[in-house]
């Protein structure tokens, strides 16, 4: 009588995959739950402004997919799979584009940078990887970003002070 060989065990890859697999079907059966208590929701007229909100809120976790994943990417990654989510047809809702700029100013990447990603995740992936790079911004550490409202402070204080130039050269000028 032969003995008949033990199904293999699935190798460790493969189950990590099959997981993932379930995780993303779950995750997006929760979704779908959730999209249609939302829409429920919407047409209540004393709820529709919070639910909207929650609803583009739980979309974009949908396509985002597993959240954890993204922990461990560097800002700039973040910032484009943050992007490729938000795509909605290749185009981009402006309420999202200032959703992606708050990030990317929480990230510490430049507004410019942040608008200059957006574009290349729009045009798609670019077939030189040294310009890939090349375009790819850098990040400023946060330390040393200067916040809007100091920003704003420094602006008005160099206009007041080109401002009380002028006018003492006026004075000058009118009194010779």
């Amino acid at each position: 009588m032969s003995a008949r060989p033990a199904a293999p065990e699935p190798q460790p890859a493969r189950r990590a995959a099959l997981r993932l697999i379930r995780a993303e079907q779950n995750a997006q059966a929760e979704y779908q739950r959730r999209r249609r208590e939302l829409l429920g929701r919407l047409a209540d007229p004393r709820q529709r402004s919070a639910a909207a909100r929650e609803l583009d809120e739980a979309y974009l976790e949908s396509r985002l997919g597993l959240a954890d994943a993204a922990a461990d990417q560097q800002p700039v990654a973040r910032l484009r799979r943050l992007i490729a989510a938000s795509l909605e047809g290749g185009l981009l809702r402006q309420s999202r584009r200032e959703q992606i700029l708050a990030e990317a100013r929480r990230l510490g990447i430049p507004e410019f940078h942040a608008h200059l990603l957006i574009a290349q995740v729009q045009v798609g992936p670019l077939s030189d990887p040294a310009l890939e790079e090349a375009l790819t911004p850098l990040v400023r550490p946060a330390s040393r970003q200067a916040t809007s409202a100091s920003r704003v402070g420094l602006r008005l204080l160099a206009a007041g002070l080109l401002g009380a130039t002028m006018f003492l050269a006026m004075v000058r000028y009118l009194s010779v």
